[in-house]
């Protein structure tokens, strides 16, 4: 598994690295770039705490850095190798994971991917699925067993199985929605 994990690794930095050698420009404010303008939410958002007890520092990514801003959360504890994404706003995007669990999300996402790209569902629907099967919201919160859970079910999942959720989702929208009452219905009120 961990050959496929590293040739996922090395496609996520190519892609990054491309995108920063092409000159991509920074989105620019008024007062400066996006970059500036969002360093301060940065600064006040609280660090999360790494399951060895210490609390996590922040860090802007080397290869997303012109680009999107990207920052996440380390730990400094000699030994521990567990980090997180954050958001631009620098609220934490996932659970603190260790570079196993990182390694086996990203191959998750890749499966998971692959059933909403294929266009039998939307991702929503997909989404759905997921939780309703797995009981997982989102796989950045999974757990190296969760993780391993998805890309089997993943795996194994019918057409026709994605194709109920997908009426259930539908049902359920529907009976979410407000009712307009008919023309009958008002004349019977006094």
């Amino acid at each position: 598994m961990s050959k496929g994990i590293n040739a996922v690794r090395k496609k996520h930095k190519k892609r990054a690295l491309s995108k920063l050698h092409a000159g991509v420009p920074v989105d620019w404010v008024p007062g400066g770039t996006l970059f500036e303008k969002t360093q301060k939410q940065i600064e006040s958002a609280p660090a999360p705490t790494c399951h060895c007890g210490a609390v996590m520092v922040k860090h802007q990514s080397r290869y997303y850095s012109e680009l999107h801003q990207r920052i996440f959360y380390r730990c400094l504890t000699p030994g521990c190798r567990t980090s997180t994404a954050a958001h631009p706003d620098g609220r934490v995007a996932a659970t603190p994971a260790n570079k196993e669990t990182r390694d086996a999300r990203i191959v998750a996402h890749d499966a998971f991917d692959a059933l909403w790209k294929s266009g039998v569902v939307t991702r929503q629907v997909a989404y759905a699925w997921l939780q309703r099967k797995l009981h997982v919201e989102h796989i950045g919160h999974a757990t190296l067993e969760a993780c391993e859970d998805i890309i089997a079910a993943c795996k194994v999942v019918t057409p026709d199985e994605l194709r109920g959720v997908r009426k259930e989702v539908v049902r359920e929208e529907r009976a979410s929605r407000p009712r307009i009452a008919t023309e009958d219905e008002h004349e019977d009120e006094p």
